[in-house]
């Protein structure tokens, strides 16, 4: 008789609230290779304008993120997901690869 297969358990979340929060301006890169995907979040930081200058802009790490494939699908599908939501709640317009529209 052959064994059963059981679908993988589903695991328990577990919030830890002293895990401090990252606040980040934009991605600044976006690696795969080819069994992790690791992205890189920047926070953007101004120096005082001089004269008529502009001031310059400086983009520094805020965060690293590296996670396996798998959990790099769950991540696009949880924004596919949040793409469908503001696309509903009009926030953003739909684009031709949105599948919305």
């Amino acid at each position: 008789m052959p064994a059963e297969t059981l679908p993988p358990a589903k695991p328990i979340f577990v919030d830890r609230p002293e895990v401090s929060e990252v606040f980040a301006d934009g991605l600044a890169r976006l690696f795969f290779d080819g069994v992790c995907v690791r992205f890189e979040f920047y926070v953007s930081r101004f120096d005082e304008p001089e004269g008529d200058q502009p001031p310059k802009q400086w983009a520094y790490t805020a965060a690293r993120v590296i996670m396996s494939s798998k959990g790099a699908i769950e991540l696009m599908n949880n924004m596919r997901q949040l793409e469908r939501m503001l696309i509903e709640r009009k926030v953003i317009a739909p684009t031709a690869d949105s599948g919305a529209g």
